[in-house]
C-alpha cells in the first residue's frame, strides 16, 4: 500500500513538474520572441536613425554648395561694382579735365 502511495504521489509530482517544465518553455520562448521583436525595433530604428543622417548630411553639403556659389557671385557682383566705380571715377574725371581745358579755350572772334 505505501508502494502504492508513494507511486501514486511520484506520479503526481512528475505530472507537476512536467507541466512546470511547460510552463517554462513557453516562457522561454515567449521570452526569446520579445527579445527577437526589441531587437528588430531596435534595428529598424537605427538604420531610420542612419538614413535621416544621411539625408541631414547631403542637405548640409547641398546648402554648402549654394553658399559658394553665392559667394562667388558676390564676389563677381563687387569685382562689377569696383569696375564700374573706377570707370565712372575716370569719366569723371574726364569731363572735369574736358571743362577745364574749354575754360582755357579763348573763342576765336569774327572778323567784321
Amino acid at each position: 500500500k505505501k508502494v502504492e502511495e508513494l507511486e501514486s504521489r511520484m506520479s503526481t509530482d512528475v505530472k507537476k513538474v512536467r507541466v512546470r517544465e511547460r510552463e517554462l518553455e513557453n516562457r522561454l520562448e515567449l521570452a526569446r520572441l520579445e527579445k527577437t521583436a526589441l531587437i528588430r525595433s531596435k534595428d529598424e530604428t537605427i538604420l531610420d536613425l542612419k538614413r535621416t543622417i544621411d539625408l541631414l548630411n547631403a542637405e548640409l553639403e547641398s546648402y554648402k554648395q549654394k553658399t559658394l556659389d553665392l559667394q562667388q557671385k558676390i564676389e563677381d557682383v563687387q569685382e562689377q561694382v569696383g569696375r564700374t566705380v573706377r570707370a565712372l571715377r575716370l569719366a569723371l574725371s574726364n569731363l572735369e579735365t574736358d571743362e577745364t581745358i574749354a575754360e582755357k579755350i579763348v573763342p576765336i572772334k569774327k572778323a567784321d
